[in-house]
């Protein structure tokens, strides 16, 4: 692997993180991913980490240099969600997600900077339409996003002179598991034309090979972005009415199958489970 470029990536144990992880393995590069638990994906090397432990950060960096002595691309990946109000939000869980969505990418950044400056390599900052747009109900993970946003756009023009580049990533609904782990008493809405893993990470790819310094995917949130920017108050109406017609539809979900438990316990038939999320 001496020849190898390494990129290094955080949460490549699942989601849009493995399929980063599969396409600049499938392209050649040595490949380091990190996350919490040993995934069931190929890796060239696994190090195992909860980037939210600040001595876990430098111990994953150490670990990188001693093995390869080198980072050619740092993809910060990893994130978790927060859907409740303001008003509702656990102000620890709150902090979570800013540890886990800002201050470790941060972090990591700093720490990987100098090895970087070397490699003249890239930062990839896997960020979310969160990050660009106002999500009520979100509000919690769009304020952390909208952080991570100005954080990556802020320090592409402060290392465009050591010939550093970093691509900023608006990712939409794309189809991945990351509801069933966020954290909040909401429930986010089912959104049409949900993304495909393996399309964003070709994306990112291409954006990486041609030195673009943004990616939005699916491509068509470019325009509800530009909408949003253009028609402030039209947007909010739209995203609350979106908002809206889930909790009704969540609602009217709850109350069928209640309906459906009363008329299978009168009839003596094993009652139907409930479930409390909708996906």
């Amino acid at each position: 692997m001496e020849n190898k470029k390494v990129v290094v990536i955080t949460g490549a144990s699942r989601g849009i993180g493995k399929a980063i992880a599969q396409k600049f393995l499938s392209e050649g590069f040595c490949v380091v991913g990190i996350s919490r638990s040993r995934p069931k994906c190929q890796l060239s090397f696994h190090i195992q980490a909860d980037i939210k432990n600040e001595e876990d950060r430098k111990e994953i960096i150490s670990k990188v240099i001693s093995e390869f002595g080198r980072i050619d691309v740092l993809v910060n990946n990893a994130g978790v969600g927060i859907y409740d109000t303001w008003e509702d939000m656990d102000l620890g869980h709150l902090r979570e997600i800013f540890e886990v969505d800002f201050f470790a990418p941060v972090h990591l950044t700093k720490l990987a900077l100098p090895y970087i400056k070397k490699s003249k390599g890239t930062i990839i900052n896997v960020s979310s339409a969160a990050g660009e747009l106002r999500v009520p109900f979100e509000s919690g993970y769009t304020a952390a996003k909208h952080a991570f946003h100005a954080f990556s756009e802020t320090l592409r023009m402060e290392v465009d002179n050591y010939n550093i580049n970093v691509i900023t990533v608006t990712a939409g609904n794309i189809k991945t598991g990351f509801t069933l782990s966020a954290k909040g008493s909401k429930h986010p809405p089912l959104l049409p034309f949900a993304g495909k893993r393996k399309e964003l990470a070709d994306e990112i790819y291409k954006a990486y090979v041609k030195g673009k310094k943004k990616v939005i995917y699916p491509s068509w949130y470019k325009v509800f972005i530009f909408y949003s920017k253009l028609f402030p108050k039209g947007y909010e109406k739209i995203i609350m009415k979106i908002w809206e017609r889930s909790f009704e539809k969540r609602e009217d979900k709850i109350n069928a199958q209640k309906k459906e438990h009363v008329f299978s316990s009168s009839s003596s038939v094993v009652p139907v489970k409930r479930t409390d999320r909708v996906e």
